[in-house]
């Protein structure tokens, strides 16, 4: 073969070997088009299975808001997942086998449940949600419909996209600590002297600069897993400060300011029981208690739910009355009135579960400076949030492990003559108030 003969044929070879190539690439090319048009058109159906999951589950939360004083947070009668399936429905998506592309599904929890087998950390965060009332969870499930890459498959692209959204009112403390003490330069802020002492569960803040801010005394003492103050702590004579003492990491202010005192003209007027009862029992009701109230004498005295205003007067116990009451708050005015409990009494009080004094058992107002007493009590158990910012708190005797408050919140507080009193910090029985949430939270 010449020369010439054989630079034709490879020429040929070469235009041939091109002509491969050039399918090959373009097959490439055209798949790479057909997954980008799909994988765009799959993108734009996630994100529109999202904002339908979004206003579902909002619609749902709203459901849940709205009927939460009676339904607490959960769906008996089904009207927030009918909600949510309904918002759902107009974005197109129904738990319908039969539409195209094919197994659309809405699924509704309320409260939300656990996602078994995954581990993505997006499902791992949802599980603060799980059981909580007043969450709900909604799922949308779909496929997007392949156009151009069905030359790969006729199987649709999955499609899955959630949300949690919540719909409730829930109640917050204002402080958990057990004791705020907030006169802030006093020295022995606290004291405890006469192996008197203290047992704070929540733990203690002490507002006071002064260097013996903490002073526990001739065998007396403070315990708690935390001890807050601002100055310092002395001890002596077999006192003892038991628990972590730290310099406040925020400044120590009056947790309950935005608390309104309860207003006399809401009050109805009532008629003080005579100051020395003849040794039966009686039942009180709550109103505007002119010049407060003296309980002497009575075998029992049982006080009914609400609001006990002493308007120019105290309320004071005494000389064995036995006093009990359920949902209970007590407010003594600025008008020389202060709480004074003496003479071995028995006294079981509890805060209200509701309203604007949500866990607040005894009020004395901010501006009055009278000290509460309280002294040679016996089996006491006040429950709720003791609150007199302007007071001091003087316990002197008194049975072992006494409750005066589950939480305190005074000037000062002296305790002596082996008084034992424990206050719990309990967050559900303490002054708190009700937070509404709505909205998304994932």
């Amino acid at each position: 073969m010449t020369r010439r003969g054989r630079q034709r044929d490879t020429r040929r070879d070469r235009k041939g070997a091109a002509t491969v190539v050039a399918v090959l690439c373009l097959s490439a090319f055209l798949g790479v088009i057909a997954l980008a048009i799909d994988g765009g058109l799959w993108m734009a159906e996630r994100r529109r299975a999202q904002t339908a999951a979004d206003s579902a589950a909002l619609a749902a939360a709203s459901v849940l808001f709205e009927r939460f004083d009676t339904e607490h947070g959960l769906d008996p009668a089904g009207k927030a997942e009918a909600a949510a399936l309904e918002y759902a429905a107009k974005y197109g998506y129904t738990n319908d086998e039969t539409t195209s592309p094919p197994h659309r599904e809405v699924i509704v929890e309320i409260p939300p449940t656990t996602d078994e087998g995954r581990s993505n950390p997006e499902y791992e965060y949802e599980q603060q949600f799980v059981g909580k009332a007043g969450y709900v969870k909604v799922r949308i499930e779909t496929y997007q419909k392949r156009y151009f890459s069905a030359i790969f498959g006729n199987d649709g692209l999955f499609v899955a996209r959630r949300t949690v959204a919540v719909g409730a009112k829930v109640d917050r403390v204002y402080s958990p600590a057990a004791v705020i003490l907030l006169d802030p330069a006093a020295s022995g802020s606290y004291t405890a002297a006469g192996s008197a002492r203290l047992v704070a569960d929540e733990g203690v803040k002490v507002k006071s600069n002064h260097a013996k801010a903490v002073n526990a005394n001739n065998a007396g003492s403070l315990t708690a897993p935390l001890i807050e103050v601002v100055g310092g702590t002395y001890t002596t004579s077999g006192g003892n400060i038991n628990g972590s003492v730290q310099t406040p990491h925020e400044t120590i202010t009056d947790p309950l300011l935005s608390i309104v005192p309860p207003s006399p003209s809401a009050q109805p007027t009532r008629t003080a029981p005579p100051m020395w009862g003849d040794g039966t029992a009686i039942t009180i009701q709550p109103g505007l208690y002119n010049g407060g109230m003296s309980l002497n004498g009575w075998s029992k005295v049982t006080m009914s739910p609400g609001v006990y205003y002493m308007k120019n007067g105290g309320f004071s116990v005494a000389n064995g009355v036995k006093l009990s009451g359920s949902g209970v708050m007590i407010y003594i005015d600025n008008g020389g009135g202060k709480f004074n409990f003496q003479g071995g009494g028995v006294i079981d009080l509890s805060a209200p579960e509701s309203g604007p004094y949500t866990g607040i058992v005894m009020y004395q107002d901010r501006n009055s400076s009278q000290t509460i007493s309280i002294a040679n009590g016996s089996a006491t158990t006040i429950t709720g949030t003791v609150y007199a910012p302007g007071a001091e708190m003087d316990i002197a005797g008194g049975a072992s492990n006494s409750q005066y408050g589950s939480q305190i919140i005074a000037k000062t507080m002296h305790l002596s003559n082996n008084a034992s009193i424990r206050t719990t910090g309990d967050p559900t029985k303490i002054a708190r108030g009700s937070v509404s949430l709505l909205g998304l939270v994932e």
